[in-house]
């Protein structure tokens, strides 16, 4: 007969290489890649003339980018928008707004250009021109990096070393961020293609771009599974979404869906890659340099508080159809209550400011540990005496909580 495993295991032996702030379990990083025409240039340099082609790189800033800004007020998120230079000399105005709203520009390259073939000095060309274009409308040095299409050589690292960069968000070997040898200090955000938005909804004919449309419901269905699994191991989900994509209508309400299924979720952070950045840089993360899980404790061992607590999770994790019901409460509710245009001008509840468990992208990077009970109540997040982080959710009073056992009984 098979052993149970220890109650509130994460995994199978496996712990996560991190140690996350106070009440946190695990993170939901939120990143939009402002590409605009750039996808398409990047791809093959004649769609300049091709304004059709052009014209679905320019929904993103023109419409995607307005309903995505009126999406994160409602919900008190700050984002990271990672912008290529010629987009942000195409659309100063654009990339301006987005700063003023609060929300952190990072570097994306100038044209989209895939690194690959090229020399030292030329990449290093291509990241100095993005800074400086990005410092002269922000008038902030752009801090996170994300390559086109993840791909980095292996001269990157040296050179966002050299140019005062703290982060970058490439690479998909692992669950949880970690720290590049060497200093100064350099965080990998990892990513991953089942949180991109393109290979569900980027479609095109010139070049031949032929994807089957998913619909949000499906990709809906895939990112809170995803989210559920990552939030048992206590792991770091990086979105990595498109303006030209994810900003249609519908895929905001699936978006707006995504994130208060995320705050039914006990101790989900939903941050941005400067602030979770510099809390992995921390000593108090205590981050690894290869993203390997620690070990796990002595099965036999009496797990701690803080394990105790990862266990409904893990055990909601393994029940089929929690993720369902829950996802078919948030998307109905989302659809209720309409579009993001529709709803624009309402201002974020209580329950949406208290979900975010960290400041807005003006906070100190790694001021994410809050001591004191006062600071975890209003970022939303428990103090020991509760157990669990709340995720955006009031905790039941014990008068709800005993017509619920009355009922069930």
């Amino acid at each position: 007969m098979n052993k149970k495993p220890a109650r509130g295991r994460p995994g199978p032996g496996v712990r996560p290489p991190i140690t996350w702030p106070r009440g946190v379990q695990a993170a939901l990083c939120l990143t939009f890649d402002l590409d605009a025409e750039t996808a398409w240039i990047s791809r093959d340099p004649e769609n300049l003339h091709r304004l059709a082609v052009m014209s679905q790189g320019a929904y993103g800033p023109k419409v995607g980018v307005p309903l995505l800004l009126d999406f994160l007020d409602r919900h008190a998120l700050r984002a990271t928008f990672f912008v290529p230079g010629w987009t942000a000399e195409r659309y100063p105005d654009v990339v301006a707004e987005v700063h003023r709203r609060g929300h952190e520009i990072g570097h994306h390259g100038y044209l989209h250009e895939p690194l690959e073939g090229r020399s030292r000095d030329e990449e290093e060309e291509i990241l100095r021109r993005g800074v400086q274009i990005l410092e002269g409308i922000t008038g902030e040095r752009p801090v996170g990096y994300r390559a086109p299409r993840y791909e980095i050589t292996r001269e990157t690292i040296g050179l966002l070393r050299t140019h005062g960069f703290r982060y970058a968000s490439n690479l998909q070997d692992t669950l949880w961020p970690y720290l590049h040898p060497g200093t100064p200090a350099l965080v990998e955000l990892p990513t991953t293609w089942i949180f991109d938005d393109g290979p569900y909804f980027a479609y095109g004919i010139r070049p031949p771009l032929y994807r089957q449309i998913y619909p949000p419901a499906a990709v809906l269905s895939t990112w809170t599974e995803e989210l559920r699994g990552m939030h048992a191991v206590g792991g770091a989900v990086t979105l990595i979404l498109h303006p030209q994509f994810i900003g249609r209508p519908s895929r905001v309400v699936m978006l707006e869906a995504l994130v208060e299924y995320a705050r039914t979720l006990p101790g989900v952070w939903l941050t941005h890659g400067r602030e979770l950045a510099g809390w992995v840089a921390s000593d108090a993360a205590q981050a690894g340099t290869d993203g390997r899980p620690r070990p796990g404790p002595d099965r036999e061992a009496s797990p701690g508080p803080a394990r105790r607590r990862a266990g409904p999770a893990l055990r909601a994790a393994a029940r089929p159809g929690t993720a369902g019901r829950a996802r078919g409460r948030v998307l109905g509710a989302a659809a209720r209550r309409g579009t993001a245009g529709g709803a624009g001008d309402r201002t974020p509840g209580p329950g949406a400011r208290r979900g975010t468990v960290a400041g807005g992208a003006d906070r100190d990077p790694g001021a994410a540990a809050w001591p004191d009970t006062a600071g975890r109540q209003a970022h939303g997040i428990a103090g020991p005496a509760s157990g669990r982080a709340t995720g955006g959710r009031a905790p039941a009073s014990s008068d709800t909580s005993s017509r619920r056992r009355s009922r069930r009984s």
